[in-house]
């Protein structure tokens, strides 16, 4: 299945989720070849685009990556170049829409315009990035190189500082073996003390009051930072990870669902400090018009799943 977290800025990003051949062949029209142009309506930094590379196989489209045809007179490498250059990112700006998560619906992205060269020069700006690209790759691949060099020799030193081979030795200092049997010994007692320390918290945590509803979460994770924050920020402090799995709705889907309700209520807001950042806060709505809110969003969520047990919640 060809998603979101697939679509890098020019390139593929190879993150594998699958469907059964059944599911498949039921999906024909969403099905998508090697070659094919697919293009990002949703996430950052759009309109991104990759080519669909050989070794995919079987593929198909998931909601929000739209699979792009061009014409015969124009190459798909090149439109791939332009749709992820900066001018088009500038001039496509303006279009976006959607709380937290930019968002470009099928007219838009029909309505950006792009320069469009004979295909001979197509071809040659084609070839000339590939070149800074590939200049670019191997300078760093010369980079790692240099880091993992540098590792080595740092490693080399110290078995040489420990060995006691880096300067002349006083007879009278205390052996290397009884400063690293003390070193040990503070670091199990900083381990033993850290173990405690986590073993509180995590009795304390379970004390609180665990909120079940995304809104709930996402609203008072923003209440607590006091400041506006970064949705890929929220998405981690409120404790959402990217799962892969198919049958249950995809933790960004959730997190974005519950962006929507906040912001549709007047609880939180977006703001742009510039065209590239987007950030969400708190708004002034009254508390108790905000309790009303996230009380709502609780009570759905325990009809949905009533009675839990008392596993269920310090699990959460």
């Amino acid at each position: 299945v060809i998603r979101l977290q697939n679509i890098g800025d020019g390139f593929f990003r190879d993150e594998k989720a699958f469907i059964s051949q059944d599911h498949f062949a039921k999906l024909p029209k969403y099905e998508i070849f090697a070659g094919d142009l697919v293009i990002a309506a949703l996430g950052e930094n759009p309109p991104r685009s990759c080519i669909i590379p050989d070794f995919v196989g079987l593929a198909i489209v998931k909601a929000d990556c739209i699979r792009y045809k061009v014409s015969p007179h124009v190459l798909n490498s090149y439109v791939n170049i332009v749709l992820n250059s900066e001018p088009t990112k500038r001039r496509t700006s303006a279009m976006l829409h959607g709380m937290g998560r930019p968002r470009l619906n099928l007219s838009e992205i029909k309505s950006i315009v792009l320069p469009l060269p004979p295909l001979a020069e197509q071809a040659q700006i084609v070839a000339e990035v590939e070149a800074k690209l590939s200049e670019i790759a191997k300078m760093e691949e010369v980079i790692e190189h240099s880091l993992r060099r540098a590792e080595l020799e740092r490693q080399s030193i110290l078995r040489e500082a420990f060995a006691g081979r880096l300067v002349e030795q006083n007879p009278e200092d205390e052996p290397a073996s009884v400063l690293l049997e003390r070193i040990r010994e503070e670091c199990r007692k900083r381990a033993e003390l850290e173990k405690e320390r986590r073993k509180g918290e995590r009795a304390m945590r379970k004390q609180e009051f665990v909120y079940k509803s995304v809104e709930a979460k996402l609203y008072h994770k923003l209440a607590e930072a006091r400041a506006p924050m970064e949705p890929g920020e929220l998405f981690r402090q409120a404790g959402f990870k990217i799962d892969t799995e198919m049958d249950e709705p995809e933790p960004a889907e959730q997190f974005f669902t519950g962006v929507d309700h906040l912001a549709g209520a007047g609880a939180i807001a977006e703001e742009r400090p510039d065209d590239r950042t987007v950030l969400l806060r708190t708004t002034d709505l009254p508390e108790e018009q905000v309790q009303a809110l996230l009380e709502s969003a609780e009570q759905r969520v325990a009809d949905q799943n009533p009675q839990p047990g008392q596993a269920d919640l310090w699990n959460q």
